[in-house]
């Protein structure tokens, strides 16, 4: 087709609206902030006058990004995973991986793609091996649960998560390596060492044994 025409056909389409300029479009907003503004705010140590005020926002911060999960943007994810990383205050590091996981779901639905669940997996699978702080550890383990069977990525992890002091990322460790099914075969000594742990409480031993269940019924 001559360059003449395909300019011409080009512009037929702008002018009808069939052919959009998506770099023209308006940034999303919410609550009189944009994406970029939520996501600002959501990475600021310097927000609030007090903790409390500051976690009201940062919370606040989150719940936009997850109304605002409708579509595929990568940028999302990036954001509250770096604020998991990053976070002084291990409440908000809490609450912002309970979020990743409601945000990778969300994505993933409305785009039909997988990748946000891989992305997911992989700054949980972080957070349960490094962060200090034992209920963001045991959320991270929860979160891995909730992404089977991308979560096979981190049963590494999870499988050394049996062997922590607090029951609560041993309980979530084994329950998430029990939804991988045959997948979690690997972490079969692991789950035979907390099962007979006399030391250990029975709920995470019961745990352990599920999973040990779960791997050999499909064998």
């Amino acid at each position: 087709m001559p360059l003449l025409n395909t300019s011409c056909l080009v512009l037929t389409l702008l002018a009808f609206g069939l052919f959009q300029d998506k770099s023209s479009e308006p940034e999303p907003s919410l609550q009189g902030k944009t994406l970029t503004q939520w996501m600002e705010l959501l990475s600021r140590e310097d927000v609030g006058q007090t903790s409390e005020a500051r976690m009201k926002a940062k919370r606040g911060a989150l719940i936009a990004l997850e109304l605002f999960a409708g579509s595929y943007e990568p940028k999302i994810i990036e954001a509250v995973t770096k604020v998991m990383a990053t976070d002084s205050d291990p409440k908000i590091r809490e609450a912002a991986t309970g979020a990743l996981v409601r945000i990778a779901q969300k994505i993933s639905q409305k785009s039909k793609t997988e990748e946000p669940k891989d992305m997911a997996v992989i700054s949980l699978r972080q957070a349960l091996k490094t962060d200090k702080d034992s209920k963001v550890r045991e959320m991270a383990a929860q979160g891995l649960g909730k992404l089977v069977p991308h979560s096979v990525k981190a049963l590494d992890v999870l499988a050394a998560s049996l062997n922590e002091k607090e029951a609560g990322i041993r309980i979530a460790s084994a329950d998430a390596i029990r939804k991988l099914g045959e997948q979690a075969k690997p972490a079969s000594k692991q789950l035979q060492t907390l099962a007979s742990n006399k030391n250990a409480d029975i709920i995470s031993r019961s745990h352990a044994c599920l999973a040990l269940g779960n791997i050999r019924a499909v064998y």
